[in-house]
C-alpha cells in the first residue's frame, strides 16, 4: 500500500476513534472542537483570523461561532473601528469545556502511544513536522491571486501615482514644458484612466459594504455618514464652480484690458 494512502487511512481511523470516544461527553460536535481551541489560543480573535488559522471558509466558521454563542462558550462584540467586525472571546465555560476535551485527548494519546519508545516518538514528531511543512509549501504554491486584494491594492497604487503627479504638475504649472513635466503629465493622465477603472471594480467588489454604509441603522433611513459625504461633495462642487467663475472673469477682464488701446 502506498505510504501516503496508508497514512490517510490511519488518520481517518484515528479521527473516527476520537469521535467515538468523546461523543456525548461534550456539549458541542467534535467538528467544532478545533474552532473553539483556535479561539482559546488568543485573548480575542475576529472571524477572518479563525478562518485563516484553520484554513476554512468564513461562512463555515460563522456556523460554529453561532453555536458557541448560543451555548455561552464565547462572547461576540463589535470592534470600535468597524461595526461590521466582531471580536470573539472565549468564556470561562468554554475554557472548562476544553479542559475536559484536553483530558480526553491526553487519555487517548497515552493509550495509543503506550509501549512506544521516546526515540520512536521523536522520529514520529519529526515526520509529522516534515509532512506539515511540505503540505503548507504545496498550499502556498497553489494559492491563486484573488480579485479583491488585487483591486484594492491597484486602486491604492494608481491613487498614489495620481497624487504625486498632480502635486508635481501643480508645482511646475507656470514653468515651460520640460521632459519631466511631460512625463508627469502623461503619468497623471494614464493613472487617471486606470484609477477610474479600478475604482469601478472596487465599488463592484465592495458594493454590499458600501450599501450598508449608505443605509442607516433604522429601516428606511440614510446614514449620517452618507449625508455628510454628500454635503462635502456639494461644497466641493460649489468651490470649484466659484473658482472657475472667478478665473473666467479674471481672464476676460485681463484680455479686454490688453486689447484696449
Amino acid at each position: 500500500m502506498n505510504d501516503i494512502l496508508f497514512f490517510v487511512l490511519v488518520a481517518k481511523e484515528l479521527q473516527f476513534t476520537f469521535k467515538k470516544r468523546i461523543s456525548g461527553k461534550l456539549e458541542i460536535p467534535v467538528e467544532s472542537l478545533g474552532v473553539l481551541m483556535a479561539i482559546r489560543h488568543k485573548a480575542s480573535m475576529i472571524q477572518q483570523e479563525i478562518a485563516d488559522t484553520l484554513k476554512k471558509d468564513k461562512s463555515a466558521i460563522l456556523r460554529h461561532i453561532n453555536l458557541f454563542e448560543s451555548q455561552g462558550l464565547i462572547t461576540r462584540s463589535n470592534t470600535a473601528n468597524d461595526k461590521r467586525m466582531n471580536v470573539i472571546q472565549i468564556t470561562e465555560r468554554g475554557r472548562q469545556l476544553l479542559v475536559s476535551a484536553d483530558a480526553e485527548l491526553d487519555s487517548l494519546s497515552n493509550f495509543l502511544f503506550d509501549g512506544v519508545s521516546k526515540s520512536d516518538l521523536d522520529i514520529y514528531g519529526k515526520v509529522l513536522t516534515h509532512l506539515k511543512n511540505k503540505i503548507e509549501a504545496i498550499s502556498q504554491k497553489n494559492n491563486k491571486m484573488t480579485a479583491r486584494p488585487f483591486v484594492s491594492l491597484a486602486t491604492f497604487a494608481t491613487f498614489l501615482c495620481l497624487a504625486v503627479s498632480g502635486v508635481a504638475l501643480q508645482m511646475t504649472n507656470h514653468q515651460p514644458y520640460t521632459p519631466a513635466k511631460v512625463f508627469f503629465t502623461v503619468l497623471h493622465n494614464v493613472s487617471a484612466i486606470f484609477f477610474l477603472v479600478f475604482s469601478i471594480l472596487h465599488i463592484l467588489k465592495n458594493w454590499r459594504a458600501i450599501r450598508a454604509y449608505i443605509k442607516g441603522k433604522a429601516a428606511g433611513k440614510i446614514s449620517r455618514e452618507f449625508i455628510v459625504c454628500c454635503i462635502l461633495l456639494l461644497v466641493l462642487l460649489i468651490v470649484c464652480w466659484l473658482k472657475t467663475a472667478y478665473d473666467t472673469r479674471y481672464t476676460y477682464i485681463t484680455t479686454n484690458n490688453q486689447n484696449t488701446p
